[in-house]
């Protein structure tokens, strides 16, 4: 099942995996939740996981994800999709509050990474097909109003994260691959001088694209130097419109992002020769795309896979690192420890990190888990208007796993995939955290907040899991594909 984890964990050579455990502490942040539902997909012959979800001002939620093999998944409440016979398909499905399927969506992509809603109402949901990136817009209905894409595209690319700013602009970030120029439409290129680092890394570099809310290519941006692997796995807009993009850069060299914006690569070296490990960068960029600062950290490998702002204009990035102490600036430092049992895995331990920084890129704090077993990781962030971060992602291994402040989350079966939520005030402090258990494998790959403060929480599963407080659910387990059932659970 690992296969699917570095498209949530983009550009980390690392793998990663993902038991149940309750705390909360005395910070003063939210009170702990407990699930309420949990959605799945009927048994089918067809693999299907969740990428990305969203919510509307309504209280609707949108998922979107992918297929694997042909066949019809049932998805409730009379709704159904089908996906191609032999291939891959992505899927945009819209639920009720009470988990209900309203309606699904099949834009002719290979995969869905992101969705993003506007304040009108419209969803926007971004991926690839056939290697190349592609955007669309639907109206809360589900008709279609426009996809866009790349008209000419010399290598692979794909859009990973999508944001939406105040004007009812998109931000879409992903990477594209291989030496040439990408035309958005409109006058809008980007010119990629990707180059292989090693035999098992392809060539890429980031690329973040602005659209109207027409689908009007606005500009583009990805780097001038630093030639080597290179991607943005997520993207947020602040209050001001100002864009945080995060990724990963990799190899010994430096990045240009433009505007005398640079980024210096701190780690060489995978786990396999020939395979290069990256470095997190998050990037800040103006709504008219000019650059204004770069950070990211001296230590092993690691990889932002989530961005947030809070209402007071301050980021958080949340991902992995790697082995040894990570130094995000300012004297702000992390280093994930295991228990005395755990295991060495091909690219050793993985630890799930936090990091604020202020609007003007200083760090001012960094948390990841002080003991447990071999990888964990976040995959996504989401903020209410209280402040709190809630982030999710995936534990691995028998242990326990230490957040800070009391709160912990108990791993009991090795070689099982155990998906966390975790919340965080805005101090860095662990408030409580929530794991599933039983013997299925399952991994959260996103979370979003509503206007009422449910969290909706998106990934797959694979076997029988418990997600508390009575709320269970089964993959469909079909043995193909890489063995997920699209899931979607709400606290």
């Amino acid at each position: 099942m690992n296969s699917l984890l570095p498209k949530i964990l983009l550009g980390v050579t690392l793998w990663v995996g993902c038991g149940k455990g309750v705390g909360s502490g005395p910070d003063g942040g939210s009170a702990a939740r407990t699930a309420t539902w949990a959605k799945t997909v009927g048994p089918a012959p067809i693999a299907s996981f969740f990428a990305g979800t969203a919510s509307d001002s309504s209280g609707d939620v949108y998922a979107a994800g992918d297929l694997w093999g042909g066949g019809t998944l049932d998805l409730g409440n009379g709704v159904a999709v089908t996906g191609a016979d032999g291939g891959r398909e992505g899927v945009l499905v819209k639920y009720d509050t009470s988990g209900l399927a309203l309606w699904e969506q099949t834009p002719g992509s290979d995969d869905l990474s992101s969705v993003a809603v506007d304040s009108a109402g419209d969803v926007y949901a971004a991926g690839s097909r056939s290697g190349a990136i592609v955007l669309a817009k639907y109206d809360s209905s589900g008709a279609l109003k426009w996809t866009q894409t790349a008209s000419s595209s010399p290598g692979l690319s794909h859009f990973f994260s999508l944001a939406v700013d105040s004007a009812g602009d998109v931000y879409a970030a992903g990477s594209i691959g291989d030496a040439g120029a990408y035309d958005f439409g409109n006058n809008v290129i980007a010119t990629s001088t990707a180059t292989p680092l090693g035999a098992f890394d392809p060539a890429s570099n980031v690329v973040l694209v602005k659209y109207s809310s027409s689908g009007s290519a606005q500009w583009a941006q990805t780097v001038t130097a630093g030639s080597g692997a290179s991607s943005f796995g997520a993207v947020a807009v602040d209050s001001a419109d100002d864009v945080y993009a995060a990724g990963t850069i990799a190899g010994e060299q430096t990045y240009d992002f433009g505007n005398g914006v640079t980024a210096l690569s701190h780690h060489i070296g995978g786990p396999i020769a020939g395979q290069e490990a990256g470095s997190v960068v998050l990037v800040k960029y103006s709504s008219a795309g000019l650059a204004q600062w770069a950070q990211t950290a001296v230590g092993g490998a690691s990889s932002w896979a989530a961005v947030a702002t809070d209402s007071s204009g301050d980021v958080y990035a949340a991902g992995a690192i790697g082995e040894g102490t990570h130094d995000f600036g300012n004297a702000v430092t992390a280093a994930g420890t295991c228990e005395a049992t755990c295991g060495p895995s091909l690219a050793g331990p993985q630890y799930l990190v936090l990091v604020k920084y202020s609007s003007s890129g200083v760090a001012l704090w960094a948390q990841t888990v002080k003991s447990g077993g071999p990888n964990s990781n976040l995959n996504a962030l989401t903020i209410d208007s209280s402040g709190n971060v809630f982030a999710v992602g995936a534990l691995y291994g028998v242990g326990k796993y230490d957040f800070g402040n009391g709160v912990t989350a108990a791993v009991n079966a090795a070689s099982t995939n155990y998906a966390v939520l975790i919340d965080f005030s805005s101090s860095g402090v662990a408030q409580w955290a929530d794991s599933s258990s039983g013997s299925g494998d399952t991994t959260f790959a996103s979370v979003a907040v509503d206007a009422k403060g449910n969290l909706y929480a998106a990934g797959g599963i694979a076997g029988s899991v418990d997600f508390g407080n009575g709320v269970t659910g089964a993959g469909a387990n079909p043995g193909v594909g890489d063995g997920w059932s699209a899931l979607l659970v709400r606290y």
